[in-house]
């Protein structure tokens, strides 16, 4: 029996040992965090810049139609 309880210990040893070594790898977190901010960035870049790109556009359509045939 002690030795089945040994055995036990061991695999539990192993076990808490990788679910420590997994806590600590913050590796795969800061990827899906700079994606996250990457998103917010374009988000945020997409809302400001599309009523400035019809207002360029409008621009360069009065310019077109100014011109000389």
């Amino acid at each position: 029996m002690q030795k089945l309880i040994d055995r036990f210990h061991a695999v539990q040893g192993r076990i808490a040992s990788r679910m420590h070594a997994f806590a600590g790898d913050e590796e795969g977190a800061t990827m899906i965090e700079y994606a996250l901010i990457a998103a917010l960035i374009s988000v945020a870049a997409i809302t400001v810049l599309s009523p400035i790109g019809q207002k360029i556009l409008a621009v360069f359509t009065d310019v077109l139609n100014a011109l000389p045939n």
